[in-house]
């Protein structure tokens, strides 16, 4: 998860590269960096690049920056990285786990549920029932992690909720950085783990800034798309991508450690608006 959206950014890069200037090297860049991200199998960084990737092709276009032949091509290559990562993990998961019936095939359903976001479910094969050996190694771990993924998150949310709700101040400033484990503990839940956290860093930031803390936190990103949407430019637009995929991931990641690196790339939204501005006054003069 981490990695994966670690590398989000890399794929804007190389989208920018190919726009200003068409090199062998950024269509390699980009191939391989949608090969390593479908690799990491995170539905999460799934959805966000998605999401991220439409809007930012919808603006380039919209704004004539780029052809749309240019953006179809940039599309069929980030495809094709897909692509070889599941044929990559299909193949590897295949030969691993061998011995396991129909092994490919439940690679492919567990693929399709991650990325449809666990709303395509191929109909199971019953396999025929066979003896299990002493030495014989179990070897697969069958489709469901969604669902367990799911439940996990959402218990935790449910918890956060309620620290959120627990009285009218810990609705408006929350319970406190990092405390949310210990106030779910003591006024919650007692069987709750004193180190709980929220792998939904909207709810997380809500139940331990409060309102106040998400509106901020919310406020920032707004200022950061309002400012990079008025430039109009291909790097602009770029970076507006990298930050609505992180705007859309922290849907599905979270934890203050796990997005330290998120905080630079708002610093690079901020500081870079003076640059595009000057660069299009230029270019209007």
């Amino acid at each position: 998860q981490f990695f994966a959206n670690s590398l989000i950014p890399f794929i804007f890069i190389a989208i920018y590269s190919l726009i200003k200037k068409t090199s062998s090297l950024a269509w390699v860049s980009l191939t391989t960096v949608s090969i390593t991200i479908g690799l990491t199998f995170s539905r999460g960084a799934y959805f966000a690049l998605a999401i991220s990737l439409i809007v930012t092709f919808a603006l380039l276009i919209k704004n004539k920056l780029v052809s749309s032949n240019l953006i179809a091509k940039i599309f069929l290559a980030i495809a094709g990285g897909f692509a070889v990562a599941f044929i990559i993990l299909i193949a590897g998961a295949s030969i691993k786990n061998s011995s396991t019936p129909d092994i490919t095939y439940k690679t492919i359903d567990s693929i399709a549920e991650h990325v449809s976001l666990g709303t395509v479910d191929l109909p199971n094969k019953i396999a025929p029932i066979e003896p299990v050996t002493q030495n014989q190694e179990t070897v697969f771990v069958s489709p469901g992690l969604i669902e367990a993924s799911n439940t996990e998150r959402t218990s935790a949310a449910s918890l956060a909720i309620k620290a959120w709700r627990y009285s009218p101040l810990t609705t408006i400033f929350g319970v406190g950085i990092g405390n949310l484990g210990p106030f779910v503990t003591k006024y919650i839940d007692s069987t709750a783990p004193s180190t709980l956290t929220v792998y939904i860093y909207y709810i997380l930031l809500l139940s331990e800034l409060g309102v106040i803390g998400l509106l901020l936190f919310v406020s920032l990103f707004i200022i950061c798309f309002k400012k990079l949407l008025n430039y109009k430019t291909v790097l602009s637009f770029s970076i507006f991508g990298v930050l609505l995929a992180f705007f859309m991931q922290y849907l599905f990641f979270g934890s203050y450690i796990n997005v330290m690196y998120i905080w630079l790339w708002i610093g690079i939204s901020l500081g870079i608006t003076p640059l595009v501005s000057k660069t299009k006054l230029k270019h209007t003069v």
